[in-house]
């Protein structure tokens, strides 16, 4: 996607997300797998300091449109407190990737939408609750992860 410099990303509209296609679905196991491939280290940290656990809500989507699911997982504290880093929820993103569940994306949001870009196999990542005056970040996705642009 090719914004203009003065624009940045702002120059975005509504019409370019889309929503990811609901994928194969995946057995319990295999969705277990995908999470436990996730660093959920921080965030198990800052439920133990807030003396709660942990809820976490997956979906799985098709994001590159190969016909195999990817992991989408949402984290939260019990009791809908603020993370200790300010946001009150982060998304996971797993993939198999050579036969082996792998975290792609870790990001603090809430809200996390798919873009995507021509001549790409993998739609950009947009985290549009960042905090940074609602300016959203991109992520794109390069050597088997997303990066932040």
């Amino acid at each position: 996607m090719n914004f203009p410099a003065q624009l940045g990303i702002l120059a975005v509209t509504a019409a370019t997300f889309f929503a990811p296609t609901t994928a194969f679905a995946l057995t319990k196991s295999e969705i277990g797998a995908a999470v436990k491939s996730l660093d959920l280290s921080q965030d198990r940290q800052c439920a133990k300091d807030r003396n709660t656990g942990l809820d976490i809500d997956t979906d799985v989507v098709d994001l590159n449109g190969d016909g195999s699911g990817e992991v989408i997982a949402s984290v939260s504290l019990h009791k809908d407190l603020t993370y200790c880093h300010g946001q009150n929820n982060a998304k996971f993103v797993a993939a198999k990737i050579n036969g082996k569940w792998l975290q792609i994306l870790s990001v603090e949001t809430i809200d996390l939408k798919f873009v995507p870009r021509s001549g790409a196999e993998w739609p950009d990542a947009m985290n549009t609750s960042w905090g940074y005056f609602d300016t959203p970040v991109v992520y794109r996705f390069q050597n088997g992860q997303y990066v932040s642009d």
